[in-house]
C-alpha cells in the first residue's frame, strides 16, 4: 500500500507545477473563469431584483420575471458547463505536461479533446442535476462522478464508459480522495481569499488558482490509486 498523500504534499506539488511557467500558467487557468465571470455578471444586471423568503417566491411564481430567472439560471448552467470543461483540460494539460515531460501543445490538445470530455461532463451534470431534485441522489451522483473527467481524458473511456469506471473508482478510494481534494480546495480558498476583494477580478483571482490545485490534487489522488489497483494486481 502507498502511503497516503499529505495535504503538504498536494499543496507543494501543485505550487511547483503552477511555478514553472507562472504567468502563461496564471494566464490559461484565470481565463475560463474571467470570461464565465463577465457573461454571468452580464446575465445578473439584466435580472430583476427577487426575494427568497417563501412568501416572495411563491407570488413570483408564473410570473414574466420567474421565468426571466429561470432562463437565465439555464443559460448560466449551460455556460458553466462549457467553461469548466475548459478549465478542466487546461489543468490537466499543465499537470501532465509536468509529470510526463511534453510539450504544452495546448491548442491540438484542446481540439482533440474537448467535445469528448463536455460529453462525459454533460452527462454527469444531467444526471447530478436530475438527482438533486431529491437532494440525497444528487449529492451521491456528484460523488461518485468525481473522477469522469480524468478517466476520459487517462484511459479515454468515452461517455457513460468514463461515469461507470469513476464509480468503481469510488467504492475503493473514494472516502480519502475526497477528503483530501475537499481539504485542499478549502486551504488554498481561505488562503487566497483577500485576492476575493479585490474589485472586478478578485472573485477569478480567487477560485481559479484554487481549482487548480483541487485538478491537480485530483490527478495525484487518481495515480495512487492506479497505482494501488496495479501493485494489487501484481500481488495475486
Amino acid at each position: 500500500m502507498l502511503p497516503s498523500l499529505s495535504l503538504f504534499k498536494i499543496i507543494t506539488v501543485g505550487w511547483q507545477i503552477f511555478i514553472q511557467k507562472p504567468w502563461r500558467n496564471f494566464f490559461l487557468i484565470c481565463l475560463p473563469y474571467g470570461f464565465s465571470l463577465l457573461v454571468l455578471n452580464l446575465i445578473a444586471a439584466r435580472l430583476p431584483e427577487l426575494g427568497f423568503t417563501p412568501q416572495q417566491i411563491l407570488k413570483a411564481i408564473n410570473t414574466p420575471e420567474m421565468t426571466r430567472v429561470a432562463l437565465a439560471s439555464l443559460v448560466a448552467a449551460i455556460i458553466n458547463v462549457f467553461t469548466s470543461t475548459l478549465s478542466q483540460l487546461l489543468s490537466f494539460r499543465i499537470v501532465d505536461t509536468y509529470f510526463l515531460g511534453k510539450d504544452l501543445d495546448l491548442l491540438s490538445f484542446v481540439k482533440s479533446k474537448y467535445l469528448g470530455l463536455l460529453w462525459v461532463n454533460a452527462l454527469a451534470y444531467l444526471i447530478i442535476i436530475g438527482g438533486f431534485i431529491l437532494i440525497l441522489p444528487g449529492i451521491y451522483f456528484a460523488y461518485v462522478f468525481l473522477f469522469a473527467g480524468l478517466n476520459y481524458l487517462i484511459k479515454e473511456e468515452k461517455g457513460l464508459a468514463s461515469l461507470r469506471q469513476s464509480k468503481y473508482f469510488m467504492k475503493t478510494h473514494g472516502p480519502e480522495s475526497v477528503f483530501m481534494a475537499i481539504l485542499v480546495l478549502f486551504f488554498l480558498v481561505l488562503i487566497l481569499l483577500p485576492l476575493s476583494f479585490i474589485p472586478y477580478v478578485g472573485q477569478t483571482l480567487n477560485l481559479a488558482p484554487a481549482m487548480f490545485w483541487f485538478y491537480s490534487s485530483l490527478y495525484l489522488l487518481y495515480f495512487k490509486g492506479a497505482k494501488i489497483e496495479m501493485l494489487n494486481k501484481q500481488k495475486k
